[in-house]
């Protein structure tokens, strides 16, 4: 009887979490489409981050239970409650026991102050809190990661580098509109002309560039129309950033905000260019990264490549700038060619031989919505630069998906003839 009590106040916590999911909809912060289970994702793994009241709820309840047997001035009621457990009578002590088998983990209290969870024995009340809050949130995340993942491939891709990903724009001041629009993006849900629920009186084909299929993939990453304009923008905002940082730590002069990025700037210990062609001893096409740094005194040179890439390619386009520029660099190296390319002449080895010091390919790649693979903390740390700038980079990355969003779908659709 007491489980069907407490299974009947969860089923009311769900609606009322339902009702909360309904005014953000109504308030524009998500879509009614996008996935609810995001939502109750937690932030190191690509959600929201917010807490459902039937797992709160369920943590409060057990607290209450552990307070009482950690209590020793209500030692009485503690054996109190024992006597009805041993009745089966329904007291806080046996609801929490029947609410930790619903979050699927053992409690029980067999003296006080001590409590056995998963059959470790804990004799401390902060422990024990931090412990059951620790399985139900993480009973519920892997719930809630196991539906958003059943179906969307977003979802799928993020969760296999689960371990490896992480969204830093997330500790920066994101608005609700951005965070609906470019979730809504993730799993295909902006209202494009492709879209499940699209009016079909209009062609499914890209309002912009009348040429490909118009998905949220095609609108973030390889339309025609934004790809000298906002995809240009977004990509040199970010090696902007990067140049900029190099220039603070060496002591160079910083441009301002309105200003034109010089194109080299020197002094005794270093040399920073942009956008340089480095000329070659042999016939090399891919020869001009988006940075070159060249440490004079420790004999280094780092040629920068920064790229912003679907989450799906984030890995292979890393490939694709190590091979330019350290495999073959002989003519030009398409994005479906990189498992087969040959060694050859490259821009690493002919620098190496005419410049006599180690050469290094750093390729900054940033997801179009602001993922960030952890293993590239490295690059940043080789360049000696903060790691929080990666935080930066995301930001920059997921407020300009944002903008392409907005501009595109204000484009009325074209109507079928």
């Amino acid at each position: 009887q007491s489980k069907q009590k407490i299974n009947g106040l969860l089923n009311d916590l769900e609606k009322l979490d339902t009702k909360i999911r309904s005014i953000m909809e109504k308030n524009n912060v998500k879509f009614y489409s996008t996935s609810t289970a995001r939502l109750y994702i937690d932030e190191s793994d690509g959600g929201y981050g917010m807490k459902s009241l039937r797992s709160e709820a369920a943590i409060s309840y057990i607290n209450k239970s552990l307070y009482i047997v950690f209590n020793e001035r209500l030692e009485p009621l503690l054996e109190l409650y024992q006597i009805m457990t041993s009745k089966g009578n329904q007291n806080p002590l046996n609801n929490a026991s029947k609410l930790a088998e619903i979050f699927k983990f053992k409690l029980n209290f067999s003296k006080p102050n001590e409590v056995t969870i998963n059959g470790i024995q804990i004799n401390s009340l902060k422990e024990a809190r931090t412990k059951v809050k620790e399985i139900i949130r993480k009973h519920e995340n892997d719930k809630w990661l196991q539906d958003w993942g059943k179906s969307m491939k977003y979802a799928k891709t993020f969760i296999e580098l689960k371990d490896r990903i992480e969204l830093p724009y997330m500790k920066t001041n994101v608005s609700a509109m951005t965070f609906r629009n470019t979730y809504g993006a993730a799993e295909e849900q902006l209202f494009t002309n492709t879209h499940v629920q699209a009016d079909r009186k209009y062609v499914g084909k890209c309002r912009k560039c009348k040429v490909a299929q118009e998905t949220c993939y095609h609108i973030l990453s390889c339309c025609d129309a934004w790809v000298g304009t906002l995809y240009v923008e977004r990509h040199n905002r970010i090696a902007r950033l990067i140049y900029e940082e190099l220039c603070r730590k060496y002591k160079l002069k910083v441009p301002k905000v309105n200003e034109k990025i010089p194109l080299l700037l020197e002094n005794d210990e270093v040399c920073l260019r942009w956008n340089y062609t480095i000329p070659a001893s042999t016939s090399i096409y891919h020869r001009k990264p988006d940075l070159y740094l060249h440490l004079k005194k420790e004999g280094k040179i780092f040629l920068i490549e920064v790229s912003v890439n679907a989450l799906k390619n984030i890995l292979r386009q890393r490939k694709l700038k190590l091979a330019r520029y350290s495999v073959n660099g002989e003519k030009l190296l398409k994005f479906e060619e990189v498992d087969t390319v040959k060694a050859g002449n490259n821009i690493k080895k002919d620098l190496e031989s005419r410049m006599k010091c180690s050469v290094e390919i750093i390729p900054i790649i940033v997801g179009n919505l602001g993922e960030w693979l952890m293993e590239f903390d490295v690059y940043l740390e080789k360049l000696k630069l903060d790691i929080r700038m990666k935080q930066r980079m995301s930001a920059i990355s997921i407020h300009t998906a944002n903008r392409i969003i907005k501009r595109h779908l204000c484009v009325a659709p074209e109507k079928l003839i």
